[in-house]
């Protein structure tokens, strides 16, 4: 079977002590695809203070090496010594491979110990960007994988790789959602829903507008916004500061309530990954991008407000601005069941502008995505430095530094 494709979201998983490294991807006729790689395996570098050769016997002399509680045993898979370029030289190192993601830390742990290692590198590297690195895959770019057919669960088809062959760049019409939230004494009262063919209000008030759908209670609000996300197949939900507040509070109702906040492509639930101080609500296989990360990391220079919130980024970006209602008047209107059609158009308009500016934005970040090779959740969440230093990693993997 053959597949032309393109990326939208990588990871991987583990089971019995073996990787597979998953791409969701959509073909040329606009099906999603699980392509799933079982053969790459997780690797670092140790430098040796010598010789590599000798760096390499003292290795095989100790294995099995075992973490530093000696509850397991840590396995290498193959060790081999590469030539690679250190600076202005080229020096010999030893590939070490092991056989799950997590045990490269510890091994590498175990290997700088010896006497025999001066260092070790590029064991800090993510799984996922390692194999993408390696296989010289991008995002916004057209590949052909070729390989044996399955049937994955919720996707509607699979592929186990076993060729990669790259094609032309090229964009997709990628099927974008934006959303927001309005929350009152922490609950959600309203939850909105924009894009270009589509616009929705779920509350669970009555309220005369067309675009509005009313819901007995806030754990269906929650059901239904996820039935809609999966109705849709959305490829890009996008929304404004969605991973540190709409996110948030929909992962705390939605535990409140016991519902499985199933947003992935395969009904994977919503996870929060943390890089320091941020966080950033992943959806596997949709890439969720919120404007407001990358509006502050690489766009805020550019911009003439001294404050990035979504009014006054909107007006200088879009010559928009959201509609005219305090947070005074929105209690009031809720508490009272009074101008609620006025609260409607307005939680709406949040959804509508927030859609409008990921219209300008997400093709740059599609496109840093492929300069990258970076998955596009990544790409809008990391600094200019960041995507720097993730573009000097794949050249340097390019030039064997």
């Amino acid at each position: 079977m053959e597949q032309k494709v393109q990326i939208l979201d990588a990871d991987y998983e583990v089971e019995e002590e073996e990787v597979t490294v998953r791409t969701f991807c959509k073909t040329e006729n606009g099906k999603d695809l699980l392509a799933v790689d079982e053969n790459f395996q997780p690797y670092f570098y140790a430098v040796p203070e010598k010789e590599a050769g000798e760096l390499k016997e003292k290795v095989e002399d100790e294995r099995p090496f075992e973490t530093e509680d000696r509850d397991e045993e840590l396995e290498i898979e193959g060790l081999e010594v590469k030539e690679m370029i250190d600076g202005n030289e080229k020096i010999k190192v030893l590939k070490v491979s092991t056989t799950i993601p997590a045990n490269v830390t510890k091994l590498k742990n175990s290997l700088w110990d010896l006497e025999e290692t001066k260092e070790c590198r590029e064991f800090d590297i993510p799984f996922y960007r390692r194999y993408m690195i390696d296989k010289g895959l991008r995002p916004n770019r057209w590949y052909s994988f070729s390989g044996e057919e399955f049937e994955p669960e919720d996707i509607e088809e699979g592929l186990r790789i076993e060729g990669i062959e790259e094609k032309e760049q090229g964009s997709f019409d990628w099927e974008m959602l934006a959303f927001d939230l309005e929350v009152y004494e922490d609950e959600i009262i309203m939850a909105s829903l924009y894009s270009q063919e589509y616009e929705k209000l779920l509350t669970t008030e009555d309220i005369d507008e067309d675009f509005v759908e009313t819901v007995d209670s806030e754990k269906e609000l929650i059901e239904r916004f996820v039935e809609i996300i999966e109705e849709r197949n959305v490829d890009i939900l996008t929304g404004y500061n969605t991973d540190e507040f709409d996110f948030d509070v929909l992962r705390d109702r939605s535990n409140e309530h016991n519902i499985t906040l199933s947003l992935g492509r395969n009904g994977e639930r919503m996870k929060f990954n943390r890089r320091g101080r941020f966080k950033g609500a992943r959806l596997k296989g949709r890439m969720h991008l919120d404007m407001y990360p990358f509006i502050e990391h690489v766009l805020a220079p550019g911009i003439d407000s001294e404050t990035l919130d979504l009014d006054s980024v909107a007006e200088e970006m879009l010559g928009r601005n959201k509609d005219e209602m305090s947070w005074e008047k929105m209690k009031e209107s809720w508490e009272n069941r009074e101008g609620l059609e006025k609260f409607a158009r307005y939680a709406l308009k949040d959804s509508e502008l927030a859609f409008e500016l990921a219209e300008e934005i997400a093709p740059q970040v599609t496109e840093l995505s492929r300069i990258t090779g970076l998955i596009p959740f990544d790409t809008c969440r990391l600094t200019y430095g960041q995507l720097t230093e993730n573009f000097l990693i794949r050249e340097a993997h390019l030039r064997d530094m």
